[in-house]
């Protein structure tokens, strides 16, 4: 099992999970879907779906390429509505806490609730060749606790000391607030894994990193000191091996 980063950051998001046999589940539209097409070689028959999380443009903009392209998008009901697609042919509405199976049944899913400031999920994703994932963007803190997880593909998109040391005035001061109460901190993140059985962790990759307001080695730093894990940063391109067994 193969993860493909194409995008991570307030621009776009996208993801890959991409199996031995060529299936692939896509997390995010949020890059354009020939970015998409170049990387599978054009070959679209693998793709076994994608998973939108919520409708802000950095993670939905490019949907309607996906739907076009004849790829099945699943997304929470006030998703689909926001964007106006509910009735699509091609969306599929998933509920929070409830077991999915993709096309072939070899991604199954499990949509859960974050805390954003419109509504979003978080995934658990369990694959044969990589165990169980867990996708969390843009949610300030994680509501649940998880168990055997293997890799986690997880925001850590500002630090609370750099954020408060940038001097945020009055004019900016709605934006600093709207950051703290909708998006993953380093030391949220660090609790979050503090408060989760991470023994069977193989892999950390965090993702949506701000421009402003992180420091990538710092970061990688403080959640290996934390975990003891491996961690990655989820930089356009990488391209990592998150299977159980790579060898």
């Amino acid at each position: 099992m193969r993860l493909k980063v194409f995008s991570s950051s307030s621009k776009g998001n996208a993801y890959a999970l991409i199996d031995s046999k060529g299936n692939s589940l896509l997390l995010e539209c949020g890059v354009p879907v020939v970015e998409i097409k170049k990387f599978l070689d054009f070959n679209l028959e693998g793709i076994q779906g994608c998973l939108l999380s919520h409708l802000h443009g950095d993670h939905s903009k490019y949907h309607k390429q996906y739907l076009d392209s004849g790829i099945h998008v699943a997304m929470g009901i006030e998703t689909a509505t926001g964007l106006g697609i509910e009735n699509h042919h091609r969306v599929k509405i998933i509920e929070a806490n409830r077991k999915y199976t993709s096309m072939l049944n070899e991604f199954t899913v499990i949509p859960v609730n974050m805390v954003h400031d419109t509504p979003c999920f978080g995934f658990v994703i369990k694959h044969e060749e990589m165990g169980n994932l867990v996708f969390i963007t843009d949610s300030y803190y994680s509501p649940f606790k998880f168990s055997n997880i293997t890799h986690w593909l997880v925001e850590a998109n500002y630090s609370e000391g750099i954020i408060d040391s940038e001097g945020y005035g009055t004019t900016n001061s709605l934006v600093r607030n709207r950051v703290l109460e909708s998006h993953m901190s380093i030391e949220n993140l660090v609790k979050l894994f503090r408060a989760n059985d991470m023994s069977k962790t193989k892999n950390i990759v965090l993702t949506h990193l701000s421009d402003t307001n992180s420091n990538e080695k710092e970061f990688i730093k403080i959640i290996q000191r934390s975990t003891g894990k491996m961690v990655h940063v989820a930089s356009p391109g990488l391209v990592l091996d998150i299977s159980i067994n790579p060898f």
